[in-house]
């Protein structure tokens, strides 16, 4: 994926994982939410996690508020036995 490495800092009040999704996809273009999104939600493969957890593993998930330190990482989901 093109942003491989990348880091974003992005700061704001009631940000939610939405939120920072659709500000990376203005900031970065359409081509980041091609790479990204099938429909409203991650490609199937891909995980984003929230200080290390699943972002589906919130109540909330996408709309899950974040506080001001927490890191979100987009990466593959590893499979294997």
């Amino acid at each position: 994926m093109i942003l491989s490495n990348s880091q974003d800092i992005i700061e704001g009040n009631d940000l939610n994982i939405r939120k920072v999704l659709e500000i990376l996809v203005r900031k970065h273009g359409q081509f980041l939410a091609n790479e990204l999104f099938d429909g409203d939600y991650l490609k199937k493969g891909l995980a984003l996690l929230i200080n290390g957890r699943n972002v589906l593993s919130f109540p909330k998930q996408y709309h899950t508020l974040l506080d001001n330190n927490d890191e979100i990482i987009i990466t593959t989901q590893l499979e294997g036995g």
